[in-house]
């Protein structure tokens, strides 16, 4: 008998048939590399050291946030406040860095404590006073109202 099932016999190890990726993620591994195979055949300079470089640089926040996000997710909560806690964050180490003129060492101290508090008054809010985690990290921050 043959197993006729396609691209997804592809992602099956071992004797007894596991699959590598059990939840599909292979899929996205097969349209990541055809992405970056299409990109690099229209723009020859898409697929060199600086150009990767840079995606990476400027993933690093994007990078964080999901990493900081991924246990809020697995456990069955959700948090919509993340992208403007950044805004007010990056506002605020701003104004630090303009007005105030504080080192690298200070703005750092300063990023940490306001991202710090906005976690602890969603915490606050949910936690102990109960409310549903959609609505509280929806309109928390006067930067969400706006979106």
């Amino acid at each position: 008998m043959t197993n006729n099932k396609g691209l997804s016999t592809i992602f099956r190890t071992g004797s007894r048939g596991l699959r590598a990726f059990p939840n599909g993620e292979g899929w996205l591994l097969l349209a990541l590399i055809a992405e970056v195979t299409l990109f690099s055949m229209i723009a020859p300079q898409f697929l060199v050291w600086t150009n990767l470089i840079e995606v990476l640089r400027f993933s690093v926040e994007l990078g964080l946030l999901s990493i900081a996000l991924t246990p809020i997710l697995i456990t069955g909560g959700i948090d919509l406040s993340v992208g403007s806690a950044l805004g007010l964050t990056t506002v605020v180490i701003g104004v630090a860095w303009s007005e105030y003129h504080l080192s690298v060492a200070g703005l750092v101290l300063v990023g940490l404590l306001c991202g710090s508090l906005c976690g602890v008054l969603n915490a606050f809010l949910i936690a102990w006073l109960r409310r549903p985690a959609l609505i509280v990290t929806r309109n928390l921050h006067p930067v969400s109202r706006h979106c």
